[in-house]
């Protein structure tokens, strides 16, 4: 019975992300969907916390040691960031945007950023040039932030690129790049992701459509090559088209996916790209888990946080798994026995070595979001 239940409630999931209120040709902002407000799917009430749950997988052999630990409060309150970045030094990280209430929505405009040396979160009072959440995120060797599409405060999947160049003073670091464009084919998504990777740009999956029609989950991975402010279709597909997933990176080797939804069903599964051999099927996660944190790290990738469905409901999830190396098809995903101190899912999250991974925002239930952060420290 509890497994019927279940299936309909993944049913219900999958009309709701596939009504399209309407459409509005090309630019930077399209469809107007409401599968943006994630509250319709994750309904007040329907949210279990885990703080004190078992969670699933195994002691992590051989494993690094460290901790989870509460850091300064952010300046704003804000979830369905789906990512964040780092400074060229590592002393900074980097969340943009996000969604303060689902009500509307309201979103914030600002640049967040958090100082590790002094535990301080500031806030940059330049205004991005688009204010949006659920944007793919993810930073350059050159210490520049790129934010990739999104939604807008219209509940619009846009096709936008902006990014926030580090080495600028604070107030005068916002500008925009070409948006994701090929052949006169608009990228337009929410809940993609995106890795740095030799200096070249990937963009993939999401929820959205390549110039027109319905929107659904993407599979799409594209390439943006800085010196040219150009876009190109790499052709290579994903495994499993996806959005809502733990997207990240091992720097300038591979991007990862890990877990999110396919428009019915909450996986399970991971995967991994390089830009010589595409994408490549790993193991799956000890659970399904619906938008977790994932940061690689210089030992191999952690997925933290994120839902896991129960029946109509989700428990949010604590734990934090770890796979070893490159996360091979053959590679573990360990249970590290290092728990989140807040559970949480579509929070903002970055990081990268020598630093340990960060994690800020994110959603718990009703319309509001979370200001608390922490860090994953080593020993």
């Amino acid at each position: 019975m509890k497994e019927v239940l279940r299936l309909l409630a993944v049913g219900l999931l999958a009309i709701l992300l596939l009504v399209v209120l309407g459409a509005s040709g090309g630019g930077s902002s399209a469809y107007a969907s409401d599968s943006v407000d994630y509250a319709r799917f994750t309904p007040e009430g329907g949210i279990l916390l885990a703080d004190q749950l078992p969670v699933a997988g195994s002691e992590s052999a051989g494993r690094r040691g460290g901790t989870w630990t509460v850091l300064a409060t952010m300046n704003q309150a804000v979830k369905q960031v789906n990512g964040g970045g780092y400074g060229l030094n590592h002393n900074f990280i980097f969340i943009p945007g996000g969604v303060i209430n689902t009500i509307g929505p309201l979103l914030h405009d600002k640049m967040q950023h958090y100082e590790i040396s002094t535990n301080r979160w500031r806030t940059d009072p330049q205004a991005m040039p688009v204010a949006v959440a659920d944007a793919a995120i993810c930073t350059d060797t050159a210490g520049k932030v790129h934010v990739i599409n999104g939604f807008d405060s219209t509940s619009s999947l846009v096709s936008v690129h902006q990014i926030y160049d580090t080495s600028q003073p604070i107030g005068s670091r916002w500008t925009t790049a070409a948006a994701p464009v090929v052949s006169g084919n608009n990228y337009f998504s929410q809940g993609s992701g995106c890795a740095v990777i030799n200096h070249i740009l990937y963009l993939f999956g999401g929820y959205g459509v390549i110039g027109g029609g319905t929107p659904a989950a993407l599979g799409t991975t594209w390439a943006y090559n800085p010196n040219t402010n150009t876009w190109t279709d790499t052709g290579f597909t994903m495994n499993v088209a996806r959005y809502w997933a733990g997207f990240g990176q091992k720097i300038n080797i591979s991007a990862h996916a890990a877990g999110g939804t396919d428009g019915s069903t909450t996986l399970d599964s991971t995967e991994k790209f390089t830009p010589g051999s595409g994408w490549t099927a790993g193991t799956d996660l000890p659970l399904p888990l619906l938008a977790p944190g994932l940061v690689g790290t210089d030992n191999g990738v952690m997925v933290f946080g994120g839902g896991t469905p129960v029946g109509p409901s989700f428990v949010l999830q604590v734990a934090t798994y770890t796979c070893a190396g490159g996360c091979g098809p053959l590679t573990p995903w360990n249970n590290a026995s290092r728990d989140l101190n807040t559970a949480r899912w579509f929070a903002g999250y970055a990081g990268g070595p020598p630093e340990g991974p960060f994690i800020a925002g994110g959603h718990v239930s009703g319309n509001g979001s979370l200001k608390s952060s922490e860090r994953f420290q080593l020993p």
